[in-house]
C-alpha cells in the first residue's frame, strides 16, 4: 500500500504495536482492514496503479504477485486477491483488502474483521511463477518500517484558495476516528480523511472531509455527513 506521511495528514504512530501472526505452512489467521479511495489512482509498492475495483491486496510479506483467499471468519465469505502492495502496519492486521474485495467479504462499515488468509498461487508483480517465500525462523521477514496508519489521505487543496473543510468528529482514540472516515469513504464521501491536532500534551485525532472551494458544493456534502447521524459536524476553514 503505497503511503505518504505528512501533516496534515491522517499518519498515526503507535509506538510497539503487537507483531502479527505468523504465517505457517501457507496459512495466516487475523485481523483484516481495507483501503479504497483514498488511493485509489496511486502506485502501489509493486510498481501497479492501485484500483479499488480489482480484487487485491496488500500484504507485510507475501511475495508481490501470490494469490491468496481471504475467510471472513465472521460470515464464511471467500473472495481470492492478488497481493500487489505492501501494508497494513499497524496493531495485529494482517491484510489490507482492496475496496471491491471488502465488500465481498461485507466489511466495508465495520472497517476491520477477522479472518484466514490462504495462499493459493504463487507469482510475481510481472506474473512470472515464483514461489511464495513464507517467513521462518530460518528465513525471518525484512523488518518492518516505522508502524503508521494511513487511513486515507486529504485531497490536495487548491493554491490562493480558502478552503471549507467539514470536521466529522474530534476523537482522542485514533481506532474510534479511523471507524469513523472508514464510514464516510463506504458511504461514498471520497474526500474523508484523518489528521493530528496538537492539544496541551497529546494529540487528538480529527476527521475532516474536504478541501471544498464553493459554498454549494460543501453544503452538499454536510447534509450527506448529517444523514450518517453525525449531526455535530460543523464548517472548518484553514
Amino acid at each position: 500500500m503505497a503511503v505518504t506521511v505528512a501533516v496534515p495528514g491522517c499518519a498515526l504512530f503507535h509506538p510497539h504495536p503487537p507483531e502479527p501472526p505468523p504465517v505457517v505452512s501457507g496459512v495466516q489467521v487475523g485481523e483484516a482492514s481495507w483501503y479504497g479511495p483514498g488511493f485509489h489512482g496511486r502506485p502501489t509498492a509493486s510498481g501497479e496503479i492501485f484500483d479499488q475495483r480489482q480484487l487485491t491486496a496488500a500484504h507485510p510479506s507475501l511475495p508481490l504477485g501470490s494469490r491468496a483467499r481471504v475467510t471472513s471468519l465472521t460470515n464464511h465469505r471467500s473472495v481470492d486477491v492478488r497481493i500487489n502492495d505492501r501494508g497494513p502496519f499497524v496493531g495485529d492486521r494482517i491484510i489490507d483488502l482492496s475496496y471491491t474485495a471488502a465488500a465481498k467479504l461485507d466489511m466495508l462499515l465495520q472497517g476491520t474483521a477477522p479472518v484466514e488468509v490462504r495462499v493459493v498461487g504463487p507469482g510475481s508483480p510481472t506474473g512470472s511463477a515464483s514461489p511464495p517465500v513464507l517467513p521462518t525462523a530460518a528465513n525471518p521477514p525484512a523488518p518492518s518500517p516505522p508502524p503508521v496508519t494511513v487511513v486515507n489521505a486529504p485531497a490536495a487543496k487548491p493554491t490562493g484558495v480558502t478552503a471549507m473543510f467539514i470536521q466529522a468528529g474530534v476523537f482522542s482514540d485514533h481506532e474510534n476516528a479511523r471507524r469513523r472516515v472508514e464510514q464516510l469513504l463506504a458511504a461514498g464521501i471520497e474526500l474523508a480523511s484523518l489528521d493530528e491536532v496538537p492539544r496541551n500534551d497529546r494529540a487528538l485525532h480529527r476527521v475532516r472531509v474536504g478541501p471544498f472551494t464553493s459554498v454549494e458544493e460543501f453544503d452538499l456534502n454536510l447534509k450527506r455527513v448529517k444523514s450518517l447521524g453525525i449531526t455535530d459536524a460543523r464548517l472548518l476553514t484553514e
